[in-house]
């Protein structure tokens, strides 16, 4: 507070304003003024370029964020804890939104909803959630009270209030402008992020998500609709994702955790006689290797199935074995060893499955991302840094296939073969699981074998833009 002078924030000046006198004068002298509501318009733009939707913007209202500092007769804003949420690309969540912030409570900031809401929808809730702290701090008393009397003043005033906001919302909105459209305004953006040590793809401030906030931003002053405004700035975001794309992101790695672990075992299955396997956690753990969005992958769930599985193996070994064989005796595993290994190499089945439908997700959204380059029409050289990431598209694509066909192929069969073991408790809800991955292995197979996954187009732009 004692940075800034004399200064309140919004929230408390009308929290006191609802029940002092002295309050309501200072807030009605603060938010009515022409040049705190032209502040109040250009803050408002800026939030939306650097992602922080902790305050006014993307249907948020936070007035605690906001500070007044009233001196001489004038009122000067002060935004504070301004976060700047500004680092991940992802092109398909661009065009849809706007922005290439995510909220702070995840998802994404949906600046093409705070334009569909428009600058009047903003200030208007702005005025009503002042209007709200007032009353509730007054709880009650004599009618109209001051939250009453200032929603009257509001509307008396709003004409004015409103064209001052906007006329802040809409400088706000050139200055962006030239951020994007001259080379100043370019060398500007880069210092910004540089000063605060942003890296590409990192979850903090880049150049990158900054300047695809600063594109849609730039075309709606220039009134572009969402749709218009969002395309430039998605295949931009979509060219920089596929210049930066590492094949190792998606590429499964070859370390055995592959389709062709659990096949079902012969008939000694069906005469075993196993019980629960103690190293091994309930079956429904394989389906929580699954991460939040679909077709993604938890790594630590992930490792820690595989090694429940090393570690059953281990367990069911000490099972015993039995002697074999009229003339010469051979020892040979017993048969609740043998299910028992079948059972734990289900578990690694099914974690590996899990693990190659991320990689479909991953490979899936490497053709939006070509898709969105290809429909921007890049320049030479943008296409020739993008042709890598669509070469190991049109190379890995069907080997991925088939390995996902593989998986679908030995779920079902291990589900089968679960069912066959005589005294396993857990069998009918492992059986479940299995069958259930098998379907869900074969979505993540659809993702990569329908639409635009198949367009061979896609490919053969992309090689005549980096041709021209």
């Amino acid at each position: 507070m004692a940075e800034v002078p004399n200064g309140l924030s919004v929230r408390s000046l009308a929290h006191k304003a609802g029940t002092d006198a002295n309050s309501s004068a200072q807030l009605y002298s603060a938010v009515f003024d022409a040049g705190f509501l032209k502040q109040l318009g250009r803050m408002c733009v800026a939030d939306l370029l650097i992602g922080n939707n902790d305050r006014m913007v993307a249907r948020a209202m936070n007035l605690g964020n906001l500070m007044v500092s009233s001196q001489d007769g004038t009122h000067k804003l002060w935004a504070i804890d301004s976060n700047a949420v500004l680092g991940q690309l992802e092109p398909d969540k661009i065009l849809s939104s706007g922005s290439a912030s995510s909220s702070l409570q995840g998802g994404f900031t949906s600046t093409a909803g705070t334009f569909e809401d428009s600058p009047t929808d903003t200030l208007d809730g702005f005025f009503r959630f002042i209007g709200n702290v007032m009353k509730e701090a007054a709880q009650g008393g004599l009618q109209p009270g001051p939250a009453e009397i200032f929603a009257e003043a509001y509307q008396v005033r709003r004409e004015a209030s409103l064209a001052n906001f906007e006329a802040g919302w809409n400088s706000g909105l050139q200055t962006v402008r030239d951020l994007v459209a001259t080379k100043t305004g370019r060398k500007k953006m880069k210092g910004l992020t540089e000063e605060v040590g942003g890296e590409e793809g990192a979850s903090n401030v880049s150049y990158s998500a900054l300047k695809v906030n600063a594109m849609y931003l730039g075309a709606k002053a220039k009134g572009a609709s969402h749709q218009e405004a969002s395309r430039n700035p998605a295949g931009y975001a979509a060219l920089r994702v596929l210049a930066e794309f590492d094949p190792t992101s998606v590429r499964v790695p070859d370390d055995g955790y592959s389709w062709n672990v659990a096949r079902v075992p012969s008939s000694e299955v069906l005469t075993a006689s196993l019980d629960r396997i103690n190293a091994l956690p309930a079956p429904r753990e394989l389906t929580r290797i699954k991460g939040e969005n679909k077709f993604t992958l938890n790594p630590q769930r992930f490792a820690a199935v595989i090694q429940a599985a090393e570690d059953a193996r281990s367990e069911v070994a000490q099972l015993g074995k039995k002697s074999r064989g009229l003339l010469s005796k051979s020892e040979l595993p017993r048969n609740r060893v043998i299910a028992g290994k079948f059972v734990a190499d289900t578990y690694t089945l099914g974690a590996g499955a899990v693990r190659t439908a991320a990689s479909a997700g991953q490979l899936s959204n490497l053709v939006g991302s070509l898709r969105l380059a290809v429909d921007g029409q890049p320049t030479p050289s943008q296409a020739q840094r993008a042709l890598p990431a669509a070469e190991f598209l049109q190379s890995y694509r069907p080997n991925l296939q088939r390995d996902l066909n593989e998986f679908g192929d030995g779920l079902r069969a291990a589900s089968g073969g679960v069912n066959k073991i005589r005294k396993y408790k857990l069998h009918p809800d492992l059986a479940k699981v299995l069958a259930d991955l098998a379907t869900y292995v074969d979505d993540g197979a659809k993702k990569i074998t329908t639409g635009p996954a198949l367009n061979p187009s896609l490919y053969t732009n992309l090689l005549k833009s980096a041709s021209k």
